[in-house]
């Protein structure tokens, strides 16, 4: 075993040999987590707290708690930010329509009076029916997960209005200069 100096808290502790190949040594676990964390403030509430390094970065937002969290996107996202919204959100009418062709077609794949062919586009056996109209519940195009997602994602890229987009970045960078 070889002495080695904590990266925390500068106590000196053995290791084995093969632990040397690490670029950081801790004394223990303890040493190892306060290493490791950062602080930072809630977007919310702007209460001080601390997270580890790693989870930090995979998020723009941090919050110290699920209510904080919650408070945040009901009162302070923009609507546009909302993962629900799209061209204007969905209303309670639009969604039970959804649930109601999705119940449906499920259904009747089910008691085999429809019958599940494959992705229409790379003729993947497993498909999943994408509604075209949502009053029309039987009436699908089978794709697989793949295809499914990215006719939603074209779908969702020609109903973004391109020029607006650009516009409003041009204004943006007309105010930084």
């Amino acid at each position: 075993m070889i002495e080695v100096k904590c990266d925390n808290c500068g106590k000196t502790c053995l290791k084995y040999k093969y632990n040397l190949k690490y670029k950081r040594h801790f004394c223990n676990k303890s040493c190892y987590s306060q290493f490791s964390r950062i602080g930072y403030k809630c977007h919310y509430c702007k209460k001080s707290f601390e997270k580890v390094v790693s989870n930090y970065y995979k998020n723009k937002r941090h919050f110290c708690s699920c209510k904080c969290h919650s408070l945040f996107g009901k009162e302070i996202l923009p609507k546009e930010e909302q993962p629900a919204y799209r061209n204007g959100g969905m209303s309670e009418q639009e969604k039970k329509k959804r649930i109601k062709a999705r119940c449906a077609l499920n259904h009747a794949v089910r008691d085999k009076r429809l019958k599940k062919l494959p992705c229409e586009i790379c003729n993947d056996k497993k498909s999943e029916g994408h509604h075209h109209n949502y009053n029309k519940a039987l009436k699908v195009t089978w794709l697989c997960k793949k295809c499914h997602w990215q006719e939603h994602k074209m779908k969702i890229i020609a109903s973004l209005n391109l020029n607006e987009i650009i516009k409003t970045y041009q204004n943006k960078l007309k105010e930084l200069k």
